[in-house]
Parts: C-alpha cells; structure tokens; sequence
C-alpha cells in the first residue's frame, strides 16, 4: 500500500489546469486520506473522489495478499471478472469529465478494456529497466507496461529502420547513460568478485547470472509461463548446469525485507538441491553482490523479464529472456540452447542489442524526474497523445516517439559523458530527491519512505540498549529487556527512552491509529506491541519480531560486527597503505593545523588552492579524491603543496567517510584544528540541477573560512582559546529542529547521553568549517566510525549516514564549546544561534544580489 501512496504522492505536482491541459486524479479514498495534509488547497478541486459504492468495492477486494489478494489483482490485469467494475467505474469518470488521456500506473487490463471502446489514449506508466547506477528511468507507454507495452510487438528489423541503423555502443551506454560523473557502472564491472564466492567455482566452464525477481511481480506471473521462483530455478538451472555451467543466483534486494518472499527463496532454493554443487546462492541480506560485477564476470545473464536483463546489455553480454520483457522485440534474444551450443550468430546479436540500447536510452526511457515535472510530464502526454490519434500502429508509434525524443536525449548524453552530471540525492542539501519545490521554513518530511534508514537506525538503537543495561551478552540483555516489556507503563517509559516507535511511520503504516489521533508511542505500548504491529521499518509485523530483531542485532554488536561492511582485499590494502602514509607524514610534522580536503570536481581545485594561502601559519594538506581519473587533482595539488599526501577513496559515505578515517590520524599526532573543504558543484530543486546556487554556496563558504589572512587568524585564535569548537559561514549554520536526525537521535544519543537533547543545536550543512579537533574525538572512541561504516553507494538512498554524521559534526561541537560564524559582514559572532532561513531562501537571495550588482555597472565604449 505504501509503494502506491508514493506512486499517487509523485503526481501531486502535475495536477491542475495550466497551458490547455486539465490533469486529475482518481484513488481510492484511503490513498487520498492517507496524503490528505501533503496536499494543497488549489489541488484538491483536481481529485475526483470515489462513490460511497466505489469505496465499498474496494473494501470488498481487500483481502489477504498471498491467498486471494494476488489472484485478483492479476485477474484485473488480465482484463476479467474483476475488471468489470472498474470499466464502470471509467466510463462514470469519464461521464462528467471526458478526458481525452488516461495514466495508469502498472498494467491494468479495466484501462485496456475501456480504450477499445473510447476515443481515449491510454499512457502506461511503470519504472524503467535501468536503475541506479545506471540512469533511473521510468517508462511512459501508449500501449500498457512490461510485457504489454510497445516493443515487444516489434521486430529487430523494426527497431532498425527507427534509429536509422545507428548502434549505440556499450561503452558510450556506460558513461553517457550512468546516474552520475562517477559513472558507477563503468567501475563497477572491475571490482573483485564477491569474497565468498569460491575461486574454484569460477575456474571452469562458462558462468551465467541468473536474477530472480519477487514471487508476486507482475512481470513474472502475467509475462513468463512461470508461476512461482520455484519454475523459474528448476527450468533454468538443470539446463544450464548439465551445459556444463556454473550458476549464480541471487534473490531480489526486496526479499530481505518480506518473509512471504524468503520463503518462496527458500523453497525454490531446496528444489535445485542436486544441482547444488554448481550454484553458488548469493545471500540475500548481503549488500556486497554487486549487480553490475556480477554481470560483467558471468558469460551470459538469463532473466525472466528483470530489469538487471537490460541493464546487462550495458556490458555486451548475451541476455536470455525466458518471458516477455518491456525491452524484447522478437529476432534479437538466444534461447538457453542457442547459448550453450553456440548457435546464434553473436555479430548480428551485439548490432542488435545495440540499436536496442538506441531505442531505449536515446528517446524511449524517460528520467524519472518527469513524472513529477508538470511541463515535461504534459509534453509527454501532448506527445503520446497526438501520435495516437495520427496512427495507433505500434511501429507509427514507436518511430514517432523516437524521433520526437532522440535528438533532446542525445545531447544531454553526450554533454554528461564529457562533463558528468552530479548524483541528485547524495548530499541532502545540494541534491534532495523529491522536492518540487522550495523547501519551506518548518517544514518537515512526511513520508514513511523519508522517516529514518531500515538498519542503521537500529543499530544505533540497540547500542544505545545495550549502554543503557550494562549487559555483556545476548543471554543478560534479554532477561533485562524481558523487565522491561512486563506491562504497559514500563514499555512506554522504554519505548519513548529509547526511540523505538518512528511515529511518522507508525501513522502512515497505520491509518486507524493516525484517525483516532492516539500518540504512537502509548498505543504501541499498550496496545500495537501485543498485537504485533511493525513500530519502525526493518522490523516486520509479527508478535515478538520486535524483540527478535533488537536480540538479533545485538548479537551483531557484541560480536563487533553490526554495521561493518568490508572492503575487497585489493581496495583494503590500498587504504591501508595511504593511510600509513598520512599518518607517518602527520606525525612527523610538529604541525597544529591539518587542512582535509575533499576535491573531486579537477576544475575547483585551483580555486581551493589559491584560498589555502591565506593560512600564514604552516599546515598539513590531506586530500581525499576518487580512486579513478585522480592524476589531474594530485598533480595540481602537487605544484602548489608538495609536501601534500592523498588518498584514494572508493565510492563510500561521499566526502565524510574519508574524512573519518583521516580523523583519529590527526588526533594521534597532536593535531590541535581542523579545516575540512570540499569542491561542492551540485545543487539540486526538483531534479533539475541549479549550478549558480551550487557555485554561491561553494564560493561564500570560502571566503567566510578563507576570506584573507586576518580573518583566518582570528578564527585559528578564537578556537584555540575554546571560545568555539567550531567555526562556519552563518548563513549555513542551520538548526536540527528545521532538519532533523533520520534516526531519531539515536546516534546523538550514543554519543552525548541524555545532554544530547538538553537545548537546541545546529550544524554546517555542507560540511565546509573550522573545528578544534577533540570535540570530534567520540566519533572515533564511541562510534567507531570509519570508511568500513559506510556500504558501497548505489545512488538509492545514499548517504543516509553521512546525513547522520554532517549533523552530528555541530551537535559534537555545540555540546563541547559552543559554535561561533562568521557573519556575512565577514564579522566573527561567538556562540551563534542557527539561522531563520532555509538554504534555498538563502541562495536565492544572494543569487539576486549578485545580479542587481552585474546591473548596477554601468559602461561606456568608444
């Protein structure tokens, strides 16, 4: 129900009546209740409500899921019994408002009924087959979605003569079509295979990836002759074994998170048991297996329609499609005996998956950002719409799209291969995912989605559990958490002690409670914890879960091992060895002030250089950097601070993780400040990128930390008199009331105790200041904190640490002697209180400053 409460909450943004067009939305009145405070006054006049027998129809069809539930829904796919009402309840919509377009989300076989029998076009909207790290996309399709949309009623031939012939290759695919300037995906095709995966395994034969997908996806039960990941594995891995291959399996991510799904894995994973020997099962609670690695050490890749079957061709591989997929015309794909005999012509299959890949990335995919952005979203449906009504032929349509989009897509490709595009969602502050527009002063997240991480936030809650007790071992601590749980007013003192209840989740996951307006933490005190309702994400539904999952992880914590993700040999030997030499290089100097900089834009580094010079007292240079095309940063570096050391980091924790492993260096050696940079480039509002904004905040922040040798003076003086622990550029300074902890304050609880919440803090958002170093030091001796804190970014959800820490920086100082600014006057102000504004209000307004300055002079040429 969530996933569809967010489908809805992305199209909030488009509804309304502007430049011709009339675009309105119908759910049912639990989806609208649920987003009812998300959405505007001068939106609501574009929800069209449901009928009192609407509503009551679908309460009828709620049932359970995995017994009634998904036999209905794939009834009113398939356009059958089920789908009657809904083409009522259509042609009653369309009574008093005749649309001319309808958007559906998923495959809808009510929709597909009603079109046949109304001048109406229809759009068929679903993600993409490319995620992160490649682009994120989504589909916009005049036909429906996955199997039912438009290319698979083409032929190779057909998508020929729409792109002219014209291959796209893998690797332009790979860096003109990845989410970011790091291209990930290119990278990624080098790392080391999986540590557990047996080197023996992967010493003969032919190896061949085989993604499962979830045992309810549509893809699998409405597009493939399967019906269970039971048929999948046990027709595909008999074949491929006594082929003479060796199988890699992996579950889909999603299954850690639903028992339903680890069972059906488990059961498929018992039905190949003879062919055990030649499997290797990649767990599914562990992060470490890398699609994209997975993909370019296999031969081939057999998928039943999965997204991963078309991010595979970014790396030349042979793809075999065991169903039908959103991405599969007919004359391209091998069969499995195809593969393993050889018998297919591998020339002619790499042109066609390259002009597939043509097709797709050059117009037919869309950014996913478009569903939220009212002018591109109507261009689209203009688009689909006036192609429709010219001719409905799948082959019309498919070469009109193309060339109406190819040209746009080609450009922007081109221009981000050669100068990157920036990661939206890796910095909260420079890049949020999901606004649409200006954040406003108190305004907070609502979303379930945005309402605190599904593991981090347990661990630092159960650390914070296991302080509390004293406890030494799992056997100690459940006696003690048994104490505890015994009635309800000892597990509400508990529950609201030690943050369990996310309160915003609670509510959107229980909609009976948020209507009765009952505080979260009393109900699942007294009421939720016995009835076994879920209080936070990461811990399921179910009685005793909870104290399953909180037992479980501190299992993990004893043993040292919760929330530690390694690092392939290769790269732990390298930062070993780079930190060996940043420590000797510290420990040597006699130095007191250590500049830390995190330059990754090579075009910003001279800027940083030339501000550095206003430090008149001798420093230490550590420079952290990507550990790919760094030659250009270490040279630059180089000519200016020879006595520089660097290191090279992988893509982890963005600019925080290195600096964390940097940090216990710097206090080993005596160093007394800080000076942590970094070259920030992005800033994002509703997905578009803003770089002016990205530029001011860059640029200001410089000059408030380095503006000229005085003012570097006077803020080296004023924290070694510990008037301040921590100096930044006020505009900057922000309060953790306006941007809160995702983990409730768990980590700052882990920390700093109880004082942690004694009076309010604020932070450097961007991470650019001054710092005494021991105020820091509880990062290192608490936490623990280092590179290996932080998993492998994938451009989902990224940074959900670094969030936690970039706050965390202000509270350490603030709770340790205050935190002072420089004021935009370039005036020092002790012991600074946040500021009012929020960052964007703040950009805007010295973006207008400096444009009426650039209009203030005047000039006269003769």
């Amino acid at each position: 129900m969530i996933h569809f409460n967010d489908v809805a909450r992305k199209f909030l943004p488009i509804l309304g009546s502007r430049d011709g067009y009339d675009i309105r939305m119908y759910a049912n009145s639990e989806t609208f209740s649920r987003l009812d405070k998300e959405i505007p006054g001068d939106k609501r006049k574009s929800l069209i409500l449901p009928t009192k027998g609407e509503s009551d129809l679908f309460r009828d069809y709620l049932n359970d899921w995995h017994g009634v539930g998904i036999n209905l829904w794939l009834d009113l796919m398939n356009g059958g019994r089920v789908a009657d009402a809904y083409v009522d309840i259509l042609k009653r919509i369309w009574k008093i408002f005749p649309f001319d377009v309808v958007v559906h989300w998923g495959e809808n076989g009510a929709v597909t009924r009603f079109v046949e029998e109304y001048p109406v076009a229809r759009i068929g909207m679903e993600l993409g087959c490319t995620r992160p790290p490649f682009m994120s996309s989504i589909v916009m399709d005049p036909f429906g979605t996955n199997g039912a949309a438009i290319v698979p009623r083409l032929d190779v031939s057909d998508i020929e003569k729409i792109v002219g012939g014209k291959s796209l290759s893998a690797t332009e695919a790979l860096l003109a079509y990845a989410e970011n300037i790091g291209s990930t995906a290119y990278e990624d095709q080098f790392l080391p295979p999986p540590a557990e995966l047996p080197a023996a395994f992967m010493s003969r034969g032919k190896t061949v990836f085989l993604p499962l997908q979830l045992y309810d996806d549509a893809n699998l039960l409405r597009f493939s002759p399967y019906k269970t990941v039971s048929d999948v594995v046990l027709d595909v891995v008999p074949k491929l074994v006594e082929g003479g291959c060796k199988v890699i399996i992996k579950p889909h991510p999603a299954s850690e998170h639903r028992a339903n799904a680890r069972l059906e894995n488990k059961i498929a994973r018992n039905a190949i048991e003879p062919w055990a020997a030649d499997v290797f099962w990649c767990d599914e609670q562990d992060s470490d297996y890398n699609n994209s690695r997975l993909i370019s050490m296999s031969d081939a890749v057999v998928t039943v329609n999965s997204s991963t079957g078309f991010e595979a061709l970014y790396y030349d591989k042979p793809v075999i499609v065991m169903g039908d997929a959103v991405y599969k015309p007919t004359g391209i794909f091998p069969t499995i005996q195809e593969f393993l005999s050889g018998d297919y012509d591998k020339n002619k299959y790499l042109y066609g998956i390259g002009l597939l890949r043509r097709f797709f990335l050059n117009g037919y995919l869309r950014p996913a950002s478009e569903r939220g952005n009212p002018a591109l979203f109507m261009q689209m449906v203009g688009l689909i719409n006036g192609l429709w009504r010219l001719d409905k032929s799948s082959l019309a349509m498919a070469s009109g799209m193309y060339q109406s989009l190819n040209v746009q897509s080609s450009i922007f490709a081109k221009t981000a291969m050669l100068k990157g595009i920036s990661v939206a969602g890796t910095n909260e502050f420079g890049a949020p995912t999901n606004i649409a527009a200006p954040e406003q002063d108190g305004e907070k997240e609502k979303s379930v989605e945005k309402s605190g991480g599904a593991g981090r936030d347990i661990v630092f809650l159960v650390s914070r559990m296991i302080s509390e007790s004293d406890k030494k071992n799992v056997s100690e601590l459940s006696a003690w958490l048994d104490e505890k749980l015994e009635g309800n007013e000892s597990r509400h003192a508990f529950f609201e002690r030690l943050g369990i209840v996310d309160r915003n989740y609670y509510l959107e996951m229980y909609p009976d409670i948020r209507d009765a307006e009952v505080c979260p933490v009393i109900h699942y005190a007294t009421h939720g914890f016995l009835e076994g309702r879920s209080p936070r994400r990461g811990i399921e539904e179910g009685k005793g879960e909870m104290v399953e999952v909180l037992l479980r992880t501190a299992q993990d914590v004893f043993n040292g091992g919760a929330g530690i993700y390694p690092l392939p040999k290769d790269k732990e030997d390298s930062r070993k060895h780079a930190l060996k030499s940043i420590s000797d290089r510290l420990n040597s100097s006699g130095r007191k002030i250590c500049v830390v900089a995190h330059l990754y834009y090579a075009d910003l580094v001279d800027e940083i250089l030339s501000k550095l010079n206003n430090i008149e007292e001798n420093f230490d240079l550590v420079v952290t950097l990507p550990d790919w095309g760094a030659d250009v940063i270490e040279k630059k570096v180089l000519q200016n601070y020879p006595d520089a050391v660097f290191y090279r980091v992988c893509n982890r924790g963005r600019d925080i993780a290195p600096f964390l492993d940097v940090l216990p260096l710097m206090l080993a050696s005596r160093h007394e400040l800080v000076l942590k940079l970094q070259t920030k480039r992005g800033y994002y509002l509703g997905g578009k990128m803003l770089p002016e904004f990205g530029d001011i905040w860059r640029e200001e922040s410089l000059e408030f930390l380095l503006g000229d040798a005085g003012r570097v003076s006077g803020i080296v003086s004023h924290l070694r008199g510990r008037e301040a622990s921590m100096i930044g550029g006020a505009p900057y300074f922000v309060s953790l009331e306006k941007y809160p902890y995702h983990d409730n304050g768990g980590l700052a609880w882990m920390l700093m105790g109880d004082e942690a919440f004694s009076k309010k803090y604020g932070f450097f958002v961007g991470t650019m200041f001054w710092s005494r170093l021991d105020c820091l030091r509880p990062l290192i001796e608490s936490a623990g904190l280092s590179m290996l804190s932080f998993s492998d970014e994938t451009g989902v959800n990224d940074g959900e640490l670094a969030d936690l820490i970039e706050r965390v920086f202000g509270h350490l100082a603030g709770h340790a002697n205050g935190i002072s600014v420089i004021d935009e006057n370039g005036a020092l102000k002790a012991r600074a209180q946040p500021s009012d504004q929020s960052i964007h209000q703040h950009l805007q307004e010295s973006q207008e400053k400096r444009s009426a300055m650039k209009r203030s002079v005047h000039g006269l040429i003769w």
